[in-house]
């Protein structure tokens, strides 16, 4: 138990007192809340957070992989007019008058979007 004391108390001091060769520890940059982390809390205020909602987008394949597994449990289903909500993810013009005229009307265009998130809007079907 002596054993475990000193040692443990040793390499206490070793760790506090003698800097690393050429490196440091930021604990505010480790603990950082990214961009990406911003803007999936952003579309989360929008959407609910499990089942399924309308997904139309422009991206390329991969990029629209990440945002399904950003925003899961939510369902991201690509036959969005089965669905009340609508994520739509960098639209044509040609795509946007569709949206709007199938009765989507505008909930937000996330204005405070920092990262994938920019350029997206939210729209829900008018009754």
């Amino acid at each position: 138990m002596a054993f475990a004391a000193v040692t443990s108390l040793d390499f206490l001091h070793t760790g506090l007192t003698k800097p690393l060769h050429g490196e440091q520890v930021n604990l505010r940059d480790t603990y950082a809340v990214t961009a990406t982390d911003r803007d999936v809390a952003l579309l989360r205020r929008w959407l609910p957070t499990e089942g399924k909602v309308g997904y139309l987008s422009s991206r390329p394949q991969f990029p629209r992989f990440q945002i399904r597994l950003w925003l899961s449990p939510l369902l991201l289903d690509d036959d969005w007019r089965k669905h009340d909500l609508l994520l739509l993810d960098l639209p044509s013009p040609r795509q946007l008058a569709t949206v709007e005229s199938s009765g989507y009307r505008l909930l937000t265009a996330l204005p405070e979007a920092n990262s994938f998130a920019m350029g997206m809007r939210v729209y829900r079907r008018s009754p």
